[in-house]
């Protein structure tokens, strides 16, 4: 058996022949079975971002990058874990993990000829919404009417305020936006 360097996407078409010490037979007929020299998988584009919650977030790639293997390092930007999937599916639900406020992830296509990896894509978790900057008063008819701008939400809609309210006495009262005491 011979060994050639043959280049990807070659079609294989075979013969061969026979030696002894008479000399060398009538090569046989050629033979083709439509095979084909295989190759690496070809470069693949970075995963899309489909969705990012507190919970986590879902990374999806197009159907045509089988066999891919998405990797989402630990938040600390040091090791990278696999996140395995099969050619039927084509996205990979991230759960997140407590004080990480990004990740970096890749996708990475294999075969038995080789690999090829995407670039890195950075997703930003969801964090705390950003202090209120200030507040307004306004006094009428014995009511305090209290505004302020919303802040930002940091990825995660704002679903609640809580207000606290000093008193001449020095106290503090805690309302939330609806006037109750929580």
């Amino acid at each position: 058996m011979e060994t050639y360097s043959l280049s990807v996407g070659t079609t294989v078409v075979t013969k061969a022949r026979a030696r002894n010490c008479c000399g060398w037979s009538n090569f046989s007929v050629p033979h083709s079975s439509d095979i084909r020299i295989n190759q690496a998988p070809k470069i693949i584009d970075q995963p899309d971002c489909i969705s990012v919650t507190a919970k986590g977030f879902t990374m999806k790639w197009p159907e045509a990058s089988n066999r891919s293997i998405l990797y989402c390092d630990n938040g600390e930007g040091t090791k990278f874990v696999p996140r395995y999937t099969t050619s039927a599916d084509s996205s990979v639900n991230v759960p997140a993990v407590a004080g990480v406020e990004s990740h970096r992830c890749y996708l990475e296509a294999r075969n038995e000829c080789g690999v090829v990896r995407s670039d890195t894509k950075l997703v930003v978790m969801p964090k705390i919404p950003s202090p209120v900057t200030s507040t307004h008063q306004k006094v009428s008819d014995c009511a305090l009417e209290i505004t302020w701008p919303s802040p930002e939400a940091n990825g995660e809609p704002v679903t609640n305020f809580i207000v606290e309210v000093q008193t001449g006495q020095g106290y503090w009262a805690e309302v939330d936006e609806c006037g109750n005491k929580p």
